[in-house]
């Protein structure tokens, strides 16, 4: 394929409109965290988790760090870890 001009092949819009949006971030940290939750080498870490908050954070931390939300709401990374 010939571009005359430098294009991108890459629709225009931010990562998060490129991926899918909420429907498809939410599916791919649900499959993360059926894998995080049910492996034997991580599932005693995350045993007291709320999981299902777990999913709606990590979902809204994607959002907001792929482009879908112009503000973090959530507490900074030193404050959780």
């Amino acid at each position: 394929m010939y571009l005359a001009k430098k294009t991108s092949i890459i629709e225009p819009g931010s990562l998060y409109e490129r991926l899918g949006g909420h429907e498809v971030l939410t599916k791919i940290v649900e499959g993360m965290y059926y894998r995080i939750f049910n492996n034997p080498d991580s599932a005693d870490f995350f045993r007291k988790t709320d999981k299902h908050m777990q999913i709606q954070r990590m979902v809204a931390f994607f959002t907001y760090s792929t482009g879908g939300a112009d503000e973090w709401e959530g507490k900074s990374m030193k404050e959780v870890h």
